[in-house]
């Protein structure tokens, strides 16, 4: 956590990719923020969505779009809407389960809305550059 807070995104892929410490949900956090790790972020979301369960998979969704994005060797930039509608309407379910009463709980899934608007805004920003 104290490396997340610090940015030491290179130290925590590291850490996640450490032989018999593979954890790939790090892996793909700290990978889009390390230059030139669009494979292994590749590989790490794959992992993250067939081992992790139901209620990660709106994350899966946001670091696709990322991916999408970001990546300069193969951009797919028209699938960004998609991945933010399915990440949306993911969270939104997961949202829907829990308490009435807003808490402590709750402050993923808000944190999860805020990334993905964030997610939407930059593809619009990103496609405004391309034909602008």
């Amino acid at each position: 956590k104290c490396s997340k807070e610090l940015n030491q995104w290179e130290t925590l892929l590291e850490y996640g990719n450490s032989v018999g410490n593979t954890n790939p949900t790090l892996v793909m956090e700290a990978a889009w923020r390390v230059n030139n790790q669009w494979n292994l972020m590749k590989d790490a979301i794959q992992q993250v969505e067939q081992a992790s369960p139901r209620e990660m998979a709106w994350k899966v969704n946001l670091y696709r779009g990322y991916l999408a994005i970001c990546s300069p060797d193969d951009p797919h930039l028209p699938m960004v809407d998609r991945y933010v509608e399915q990440a949306s309407s993911l969270a939104m379910r997961e949202w829907k389960r829990l308490p009435r009463l807003v808490s402590h709980i709750h402050l993923p899934l808000l944190q999860a809305a805020q990334q993905v608007m964030e997610l939407q805004e930059a593809a619009q920003i990103h496609q405004g550059l391309l034909h602008g």
